[in-house]
């Protein structure tokens, strides 16, 4: 594997990965989170007894910087359920995720015009493209949440994730209200301040559509 002089950013640096080698099934995760012992078995063999499934992602277990541990962060767990919720929130974990490498170069891979949230852009693609998704009803992943997760997303993040959801929502056929209504939200949640923002925050179980699962 190539060491890169510069950094190129996250998403060009997946492509790249996906282009190298000749393999089956990508497991992703990111370098301050954790992965419990089980989650490759547990994914892969779900993997393997479900062949019309191209993506499989799971709960997590919320940690701070000191590593204790928070709330269990959930997501729909079936297809229709992760289609219902695609315009309102991302419900896949990035860093929870096993793949099937064919299936998502079949598709283009990460989208570079997206530094961040590609994997919310690469969702309703998968979806557009008929390609199934499913999560584990099980925290395979203890997922870093630091103090400052709030205040890091900044306008134009919720410019970017804003114009991810229309083309998004247009793809998987949403309706022109609903359109609407999934573009607004992260601009209306970026204009908020933070100090309300970490309120909402303290209430995520309660108004996160995610956890209704």
């Amino acid at each position: 594997m190539a060491i890169h002089e510069e950094n190129k950013g996250l998403t060009k640096t997946l492509n790249e990965l996906l282009s190298i080698g000749d393999y089956d099934y990508i497991v992703r995760i990111d370098a301050d989170d954790l992965m419990m012992p089980e989650r490759i078995e547990k994914q892969l063999q779900y993997l393997e007894n479900n062949p019309d499934v191209s993506v499989v992602g799971s709960w997590a277990i919320e940690i701070d910087e000191n590593n204790l541990l928070g709330k269990i962060r959930k997501v729909p767990l079936e297809l229709e359920k992760i289609k219902e919720l695609m315009p309102k929130v991302n419900p896949v974990i990035h860093p929870s995720v096993m793949f099937r490498r064919k299936d998502i170069m079949s598709i283009g891979g990460y989208n570079e015009n997206f530094r961040f949230a590609q994997d919310y852009d690469l969702w309703f693609r998968c979806i557009a493209n008929g390609l199934k998704i499913a999560n584990l009803n099980e925290p395979l992943i203890k997922y870093r949440v630091s103090s400052t997760h709030v205040e890091k997303r900044r306008m134009g993040y919720r410019i970017l994730d804003a114009k991810i959801r229309w083309n998004g929502t247009k793809i998987i056929g949403c309706r022109l209200t609903t359109r609407l209504f999934a573009t607004a939200l992260p601009i209306v949640f970026g204009l908020i301040p933070d100090s309300l923002k970490k309120v909402a925050m303290c209430y995520s179980n309660k108004i996160d559509p995610r956890q209704k699962v």
